[in-house]
């Protein structure tokens, strides 16, 4: 495998009371196993609008244009813009993330962190046993160093 991700001319337009806004605009990337890539750039610059696209998290109403590949684990490409939901959810999370900007806003500070490690991996198992559930986020937990994980129920 040469590539795990390929974008060509991805461009994305978002709708406003003022006409289209286009905060990524013909953006050409290559991403081969191994590699790291950071994005850098001014607040507004269009980073989080591409990592979005990349994704398929736009909000409604947005406009993608370009291409989009994304080559998995058993070798197989995907075209990211003919993704349907379902076939997001199986990629999302598996495949391809996104380690957002803001902590603050990725948990929910009312809620246990075992809680939404929990949901998250029921988003993309849903009929996993609660055993092995338990199981993982104790690990997911322990692998993050939070101190006596197994001592609580989250």
């Amino acid at each position: 495998m040469d590539e795990l991700l390929r974008s060509h001319s991805l461009t994305v337009e978002l709708p406003t009371a003022a006409g289209w806004v286009r905060p990524v605009n013909e953006v050409t990337l290559r991403i081969a196993p191994g590699e790291a890539l950071g994005l850098v750039g001014e607040s507004g610059s269009g980073k989080t609008m591409l990592s979005l696209a990349l994704m398929g998290l736009l909000p409604p109403g947005a406009r993608v244009s370009g291409e989009a590949f994304l080559t998995a684990a058993d070798g197989h490409r995907k075209t990211l813009a003919n993704l349907r939901e379902p076939e997001w959810r199986e990629v999302r999370g598996r495949e391809i993330a996104m380690i957002f900007q803001e902590p603050m806003t990725s948990l929910n500070p009312v809620l246990r962190i075992g809680t939404q490690i929990e949901e998250a991996i029921w988003a993309h198992e849903p009929g996993l046993p609660r055993s092995d559930v338990d199981r993982r986020v104790i690990a997911a937990l322990e692998h993050a160093s939070v101190p006596e994980p197994d001592s609580s129920p989250y």
